[in-house]
């Protein structure tokens, strides 16, 4: 031991007693023993012993008398606190209690089995938010580590070394079934507590939780008080929510858990389909305080019309959604009892992690009626500071804390991350925190989230590469694969999102899985805000087309390629956006027709109205002949028609000829495809050069005037 130390000999009871401080393991220590010239020991000084129990040591004078002495070492009892760790969301390991008895959750094997993770609806609950007593799931271990990636393991290993604390004596952890509300799940930390000061004798306990752990830590305070919590540590608590969860509930995700615990085959849709009944994860939505402040939903018809929802509109779009109306109502009272709760009294330390792009707003299109027809949803999203999963405005949402932040850390990752355990050590011994450039108190040293945002509106893959090759993107089963650091890749629908960090320079590729057009956005990002977009809209692809562009910067951007058949268009033309519109906002309008030189159609008159589309193709002859690229696609029928002399008749007009929109932006118009082979259409030129030769779609997706 460092400092040794010495022993007490009692000569009338031959006995030695040592006390060594808590935290030293007894069971091989090798003991110094200094005797008399000559004198022999058994067992030797020079051999390590386990003095967990008493140890007889034999002595053996130079006369061959002998004399025994018992060594007892006792151990000093803990001076700290007792400390509880508490994980987060899907932070312990679910064990079936009935059949095999198999562990369910995380299960390594069957997540590493291509397939959608039919194995997990066993965690599904029903509607009511209670299990299936059919289906009975207890609680393991919490996950310490899983493959390569350690999640506590770390901070226990630093908290033990400093010999301050021993697991099972001092150091506990709290698995508990994270299904389940935080307010039930609050009971059970109750009962761990009073057990764990009735076993160390102690008066308060001292809590390190991680993610939603740190909800489930103020929900026992607001239940039971603060009288037996001396320290509470919050590790990357999402404090007001995280839209992630929203995007759990309503798109699918995996809360950061695949890529930060490296279960790189969780199904997003899965996790879906499992969330539906389950409380906690409402738990973890925006709050009424989240939203007045930060706003994360908007619903948009064009780029100066982005309707950002309030708290209320935003539960009425979950419910819309066919989310759990009973779980919205109450995760709403949960956080309105938690999101001020007073702390004060309790030596409160709040860390978060910073530095990685995260998921701060979602942006619908909303779904557009034509007669009959229903126009689908499509989506845009916003990326702020954060860790990956919580963004940094609600991990720092808590007031009268201390607050400390670490850099470019994961969220799953953060209770081991580098420094992290020594400081969470410092502030349960009640140290000065030595600061430095990992762990620091400055807000601004968090890195700024600059970069670009690539995404993709179907029918194309979103590929990344780096220039080690690393990916990220789809694997061949559909979930994601994130191996480039610093990137995040993201779904909603068919519509796919790549954050790229500034200073990484990747390639970006994207195949065709069907014939027909697709949308490209490029943001550039700075700060957490979008200062720029530059867009394309329409571009026409077949089932073969291979879209290919390398990525340095933003404003470095160039040699957008889409090649089909050997013939490659470059799309360095586009519509470019300012800061405060959506690129998603651009609509069809129905607007009076102009009848300038930019305009030219076939009959009507300056009180007409035409369907203008965002990206004009140039005129095609009525006689114009199909291209040899087309010869397996079906001829159109061109022919001259009148316009509609009326707006709201285009809508009716739409409806009643039976025309099938198949654009998932526009109100009206754009992207229509006529079932209906007596209805032809004219196509009007606005000098934009768009390669015209990708499938037969084509010819009727852009500009139209109908028939009266």
């Amino acid at each position: 031991l460092t400092p040794g130390v010495n022993g007490t000999i009692d000569e009338a009871n031959r006995t030695i007693t040592l006390n060594v401080p808590f935290g030293t393991d007894v069971t091989a220590l090798v003991p110094t023993i200094t005797t008399s010239s000559g004198t022999t020991i058994n067992p030797s000084d020079d051999t390590s012993q386990d003095f967990s129990s008493p140890v007889i040591y034999t002595v053996t004078a130079t006369d061959l008398s002998t004399q025994t002495y018992t060594v007892n070492v006792a151990v000093a009892p803990p001076t700290q606190d007792p400390v509880i760790i508490i994980p987060g969301i899907m932070g312990t390991e679910l064990i079936r209690d009935y059949g095999d008895k198999n562990e369910i959750w995380p299960n390594i094997l069957n997540l590493i089995i291509p397939g959608p993770d039919l194995y997990l609806n066993d965690l599904s609950f029903l509607s009511s938010g209670k299990e299936d007593s059919n289906y009975p799931i207890k609680a393991g271990d919490i996950i310490r580590s899983i493959k390569r990636n350690i999640i506590f393991d770390g901070l226990i290993s630093e908290l033990e070394n400093s010999r301050e604390y021993k697991e099972g004596k001092n150091l506990f952890v709290f698995p508990y079934d994270w299904r389940f509300s935080n307010v039930k799940n609050a009971e059970l930390l109750k009962e761990k507590i009073d057990q764990v000061l009735l076993d160390t004798g102690k008066e308060k306990v001292d809590i390190v939780a991680h993610s939603m752990g740190g909800l489930l830590s103020k929900e026992y305070i607001r239940q039971n008080g603060k009288e037996k919590v001396d320290h509470l540590i919050f590790l990357g608590t999402p404090h007001l929510g995280a839209p992630k969860a929203l995007k759990t509930l309503v798109y699918g995700d995996d809360m950061g858990i695949s890529i930060g615990l490296g279960l790189l085959g969780l199904n997003a849709n899965r996790v879906k389909e499992i969330s539906q009944n389950m409380p906690s994860i409402y738990e973890l939505l925006p709050s009424r305080k989240y939203v007045s402040s930060l706003k994360y939903i908007s619903e948009n018809i064009s780029s100066s019309e982005i309707k950002y929802l309030d708290y209320d509109s935003t539960e009425n779009f979950l419910i819309e959604k066919e989310t759990n109306a009973d779980m919205l109502e109450a995760a709403d009272t949960f956080h309105q009892n938690l999101d001020d709760l007073d702390l004060s009294g309790i030596k409160v330390s709040n860390i978060s992690a910073c530095g990685e792009p995260t998921i701060s707003a979602i942006h619908i299109k909303k779904k557009a009626q034509v007669g009959a027809i229903t126009l689908p949803e499509d989506y845009s999203l916003d990326y702020a500071n954060g860790d990956e999963t919580v963004p940094l405005d609600s991990s720092f949402g808590i007031s009268n804390v201390d607050k400390y932040f670490v850099n470019e850390i994961s969220h799953s990752a953060l209770p081991s991350a580098p420094d992290v355990p020594d400081a969470v050590l410092s502030i349960l011994e009640n140290k000065p925190r030595k600061i430095n450039s990992i762990v620091f108190t400055d807000i601004n040293n968090c890195t700024s989230v600059h970069g670009t945002i690539v995404s993709i509106h179907s029918p194309i893959t979103l590929d990344i590469y780096d220039e080690d090759g690393n990916h990220s993107g789809l694997d061949t089963d559909g979930d994601i694969e994130n191996n480039i650091k610093g990137v995040s890749y993201d779904t909603i629908g068919e519509a796919k999102f790549a954050f790229i960090p500034e200073g990484v320079k990747v390639e970006v590729k994207g195949g065709a899985t069907d014939s027909g057009t697709f949308d490209l956005a490029i943001e550039k990002v700075e700060g957490g805000e979008t200062i720029e977009t530059k867009f394309w809209n329409d571009v026409p692809i077949a089932s073969t087309s291979q879209m290919n562009f390398n990525l340095d910067s933003y404003d470095d951007l160039k040699n957008i390629e889409v090649e089909t058949g050997g013939n490659k268009t470059n799309l360095s033309n586009s519509n470019i956006l300012k800061e405060g519109e959506d690129y998603l906002g651009v609509p069809a309008e129905v607007q009076e027709e102009d009848n300038s030189s930019e305009n030219h159609h076939i009959g009507g008159s300056s009180s007409s109205y035409i369907l203008k589309p965002v990206m004009i193709i140039p005129k095609v002859e009525i006689d114009q002949k199909i291209p040899p690229v087309l010869a397996k696609e079906q001829k159109p029928a061109m022919k001259p028609v009148s316009l509609i002399k009326k707006k709201k008749d285009v809508a009716k007009k739409i409806a009643k000829e039976n025309i099938v929109v198949m654009n998932k932006k526009e109100v009206v118009g754009e992207r229509a495809i006529f079932n209906n082979t007596n209805l032809s259409a004219s196509v009007i030129n606005a000098g934009q050069e768009v390669d015209l030769w990708g499938t037969i779609k084509l010819l009727f997706k852009k500009l139209f005037t109908f028939k009266k």
